[in-house]
């Protein structure tokens, strides 16, 4: 199929559900609130409009670089998503009590403005840095720790604020990491060569430097200005590679196969033939499969992102339903997962039952192997 037929597909089911979900609220309103007609009016104008800058606000952010309506449609999105998960709870609670239509959709519709208000201050208040405890038997090659830092779903573009792309990296710097690690979804967007963002995640610091694997948001926006990016940003990206961080730690790294720009290739279960299985081994993915045969292969630690803790309703509770690692620590046998909430967000700025966060993973060598979530 062709890439032109998969978009059309593509925009036609996506404006199907985002237009049916904005009549489904309109009517939800309009029939249950006693507003007068010119509200109504407005309210469906304003409905139409909003609905419209969502894709409208794409398509100027990407082909003529106007990112203010995409800021709009994005808060928007997010607005008209939590409305539509309490309105379906509403809708519910009407069957059973059909006399208090009008209580029970205005209550929704004020739960929802609150839940949406909470959801933006709680983004703003930036990451807060997850603090992870890995004990292996295995020898790590040193005496205390090997501190990993883990990125995932940032979602950096030309438009992203740089002074809080800096207040990130000088935070990161300061966990002081062996190793940092970015587990996909770095952009989201076009980045020329004179941008600044390259030269502020160039000033990441760690003691073995800083790797990356592809997300699918990398394909959305172009895996060659991905790769451009993290070769002016001294970022290696692994594709389907090992990489000996040290002589006790290796590192794999997959390529985001299942992203259908990426060609649905397919995880290479080779690449985890002949682990050396006295090393300390991570892989490293954007999405969280399954980790059952990881710790027969070898694999001590897998990191992965991409559900984005789903951010707010009703995609919180979607993640939790499609995955089977949403969000956490895992373990397997003596095999751990961890997937993160991610450090930025996709979409609307907010999050509602979760926080983005910088993962430090604080690997020790003990008598026993276990794993906890310190914070």
């Amino acid at each position: 199929m062709s890439r032109l037929i998969q978009f059309i597909l593509f925009f036609a089911v996506f404006s199907s559900i985002l237009f049916g979900i904005h009549f489904y609220i309109f009517k939800m309103i309009s029939k249950n609130l006693e507003f007068s007609l010119k509200v109504i009016s407005f309210i469906k104008w304003l409905f139409i409009i909003s609905g419209f800058s969502i894709i409208i606000g794409q398509v100027l952010s990407r082909f003529a670089d106007i990112h203010f309506i995409k800021y709009y449609a994005y808060l928007w999105l997010g607005l008209i998503s939590i409305t539509f998960s309490f309105f379906i709870i509403a809708s519910i609670l009407k069957i059973f009590i059909p006399s208090g239509s009008k209580i029970i959709v205005l209550s929704a519709l004020v739960i929802s403005m609150l839940v949406s208000l909470y959801s933006i201050v709680n983004n703003a208040t930036g990451p807060k840095t997850r603090d992870i405890e890995i004990v292996t038997t295995k020898n790590i090659g040193i005496e205390n720790e090997f501190r990993i830092v883990q990125l995932s779903d940032v979602h950096l573009d030309e438009s992203s604020n740089m002074k809080r792309v800096q207040k990130l990296v000088d935070k990161i710097n300061s966990l002081k990491p062996d190793l940092i690690l970015i587990t996909g979804d770095l952009i989201d967007g076009q980045v020329h060569e004179d941008c600044e963002l390259s030269a502020i995640l160039k000033s990441m610091k760690s003691v073995y430097g800083v790797y990356a694997v592809s997300g699918n948001h990398e394909f959305y926006t172009g895996i060659d200005v991905f790769n451009k990016l993290a070769k002016r940003s001294d970022i290696k990206i692994l594709n389907d590679e090992k990489k000996n961080i040290t002589e006790s730690i290796s590192l794999i790294g997959l390529e985001d196969h299942t992203s259908s720009k990426a060609g649905n290739k397919g995880f290479k279960p080779e690449i985890l033939f002949g682990l050396d299985k006295s090393k300390f081994n991570i892989l490293a993915g954007h999405r969280p499969y399954g980790i059952e045969n990881n710790g027969e292969s070898g694999i001590d630690l897998q990191l992965a992102g991409h559900t984005h803790a789903g951010q707010i309703p009703p995609m919180d509770l979607l993640v939790q339903l499609v995955y089977r690692y949403p969000n956490g620590l895992y373990r397997s046998g003596n095999s751990f997962i961890y997937t993160t909430s991610g450090t930025g967000v996709w979409g609307p700025p907010m999050r509602f039952l979760s926080k983005s966060e910088i993962v430090l993973i604080r690997v020790k060598k003990g008598k026993n192997i276990s794993g906890k979530i310190v914070k």
